[in-house]
């Protein structure tokens, strides 16, 4: 006779005793089953030997527990980015690239998830989407100093890797892309743009002597032979770039004074450009008859540092996340003398949004969900013409099947 005991039935003591031979990332893992094993697994008991082993140099805050203590020192447990592509949301987590496919409209809460594992030798820090053509590459880069590209393969949302681009001294902390193009940044203000020949289809490196800021990077448009981006320098300059017969050229030189860009965004049919700071203000340039970028308006948007802008063109709305744990919706935003704050988003408790994300309705061709990863979690807001509802992630990891969130 054979007995088996469902770990169910054990009571809470039982489980954490039984929780604490798991490693952090296990403990992850574990907290995405239940809220009951979530709440278990966050107890101070199971984190407080990593914290005193592995994190000595960082000493614990008094009101702090362990388990946010330790995510927030441990990158391999944070997700680092966040990209929606044909309903496809993906996501990077350790050296993992996760592509959950969202779920129909009517259809239930659950997410399909496809893992990916890259051949990178540490954790993803950065990765972007982009279309080459016809083909949707994967651009991820990693704390290994390099980038990599990946191409899905025929009938699955699987990903392989075709190429590895190596050019960085320091480790990759920003990526991004377009058309032909890829701007990457490392933690010590190296830039690299790569760009793609069309015959042999491989990137090559462009000579770029320029310090660049991790925060900031943003490509603007690709005409017929010329490409523009913009930089934000370690000197906390924004820079205009041209790019022309495998040139850079600068057009442009902004110099911010008495504040710190934390991060850009830009507005490409009414050409204004958005700048978030340190100290929570929101800054917005418009382009003038002579071409010139000037400052027409600086808002106290948050209470501090302004992690994430994004546009929504076809609402007319401008979102804002910052370290304050807050995201804040925006109407009339490409009007910066009447914009105005509409409404106010609570992100989860234990970390603020580093990325955001929105996903477009078929039907009515409105805003349907926003995505922003917080921590190790994800959160996603239903959004309607009702007030927000707030539709957070229960799993700090993605299950290997399936996501559920209520």
């Amino acid at each position: 006779m054979q007995a088996s005991l469902h770990l169910n039935n054990l009571d809470n003591y039982a489980l954490c005793h039984l929780f604490k031979w798991l490693s952090p990332e296990d403990l992850s893992r574990t907290s995405a089953v239940c809220r009951r094993w979530n709440a278990i697994a966050r107890d101070h008991f199971l984190w407080k030997p990593f914290v005193e082993q592995k994190l000595s140099p960082f000493p614990k805050p008094p009101e702090m527990p362990y388990w946010k203590h330790y995510n927030q020192h441990a990158p391999g447990l944070v997700f680092r980015s966040l990209s929606v592509l044909k309903g496809e949301i993906f996501s990077a987590w350790g050296k993992t690239i996760f592509v959950w496919k969202m779920p129909s409209i009517g259809g239930d809460k659950n997410y399909d998830c496809i893992r990916t594992t890259t051949s990178h030798t540490s954790t993803i820090t950065s990765f972007a989407l982009c279309r080459l053509g016809l083909t949707h590459l994967l651009i991820t880069g990693s704390l290994d100093k390099t980038l990599q590209i990946f191409i899905p393969q025929a009938h699955s949302r699987h990903y392989r890797a075709i190429q590895t681009l190596h050019g960085h001294t320091s480790a990759v902390s920003k990526i991004a892309c377009l058309g032909d193009f890829i701007l990457s940044a490392s933690t010590e203000g190296e830039g690299c743009l790569w760009k793609c020949d069309t015959v042999s289809q491989r990137y090559t490196s462009l000579q770029m002597n320029e310090k660049l800021h991790s925060k900031g990077i943003k490509l603007l448009k690709t005409a017929s032979h010329i490409f523009q981006f913009i930089t934000v320098g370690k000197n906390n300059c924004i820079k205009f770039w041209s790019v022309c017969g495998g040139k850079i050229k600068k057009q442009q030189s902004i110099k911010i004074k008495d504040e710190v860009i934390s991060s850009i965004a830009y507005c490409h049919f009414n050409p204004m450009l958005l700048a978030g700071t340190q100290s929570g203000k929101l800054l917005f340039f418009k382009k003038d008859r002579s071409f010139q970028y000037t400052l027409v308006r600086a808002i106290d948007a948050h209470q501090s540092e302004i992690s994430a802008i994004t546009l929504i063109r076809r609402d007319n709305f401008l979102l804002t996340a910052g370290k304050d744990k807050r995201v804040i919706m925006w109407e009339k935003a490409f009007n910066p003398k009447d914009a105005t704050a509409v409404k106010i988003i609570h992100t989860t408790e234990h970390a603020h949004p580093r990325h955001l994300s929105v996903t477009i309705s078929n039907r009515s061709r409105k805003i349907s969900k926003i995505l922003y990863p917080a921590g190790n979690s994800l959160c996603i807001l239903s959004f309607s013409t009702d007030p927000i509802k707030k539709h957070c992630v229960t799993a700090t990891e993605p299950h290997e099947q399936r996501i559920i969130y209520g």
